[in-house]
């Protein structure tokens, strides 16, 4: 946050003020890690301590959401799903201190996240935590093997893209997760939006 305006006096009858034009306020849109209704005043609170005080992996975790960012200004849809499929290995590699060794096979995506979950939520996640790692997998093998094909199957059609859509929102909101867990919230609940197919209209219109 800036300051919008500031008066600066020197010699005691001279004084410089300055003044700052509120910058575009941008949104990540179906890419926020958070739900806007759940994520109130007491969690706003306890993430800003924790990247204040440089709580222990926070700098993982700023990682993660710059990366949300970028992915979402990314002009391209396949842009967009590389960039978020490739954030789950990351934070994992970063926690497990871990970095990619070409020809080592010793470290497991999977292996990896069922630890984390061990650590960091309850059992009550594995069925989010797969879907996940499902989730990772569709969107980065679809941008590994890219085709321009509307007819069914291909990545253009509508089925693909809903598919895709899906995943996108699921593993934001999943690195969301992943940020508070990290921050030290506890007893979270896999809460995630619903599927494209089952969004309400944002408005109705009637006629008598």
């Amino acid at each position: 946050m800036w300051l919008l305006q500031r008066e600066i006096y020197r010699k005691k009858h001279f004084c410089v003020e300055e003044i700052r034009f509120e910058k575009e306020v941008q949104t990540l849109g179906y890419l926020s890690p958070f739900d806007p209704i759940t994520a109130g005043n007491d969690h706003f609170v306890k993430l800003t301590n924790y990247f204040t005080n440089e709580g222990e992996h926070a700098e993982t975790c700023r990682n993660i959401f710059r990366q949300i960012v970028a992915a979402s200004q990314q002009q391209t849809r396949p842009g967009k799903e590389l960039m978020l499929s490739t954030i789950l290995e990351a934070v994992l590699r970063n926690v497990d201190e871990r970095p990619f060794v070409e020809g080592d096979g010793t470290w497991d995506i999977g292996e990896s996240l069922r630890n984390f979950q061990k650590k960091y939520f309850s059992q009550t996640w594995e069925d989010a935590c797969n879907k996940a790692l499902r989730a990772r997998k569709r969107l980065r093998h679809r941008n590994a093997h890219p085709d321009w094909l509307f007819s069914q199957g291909g990545s253009l059609s509508d089925e693909e893209m809903e598919k895709s859509l899906d995943d996108m929102i699921f593993l934001s909101r999943f690195y969301g997760y992943m940020i508070k867990a990290l921050a030290g919230f506890r007893n979270l609940k896999p809460e995630f939006p619903k599927p494209y197919k089952e969004w309400e209209p944002m408005m109705v219109r009637t006629s008598d």
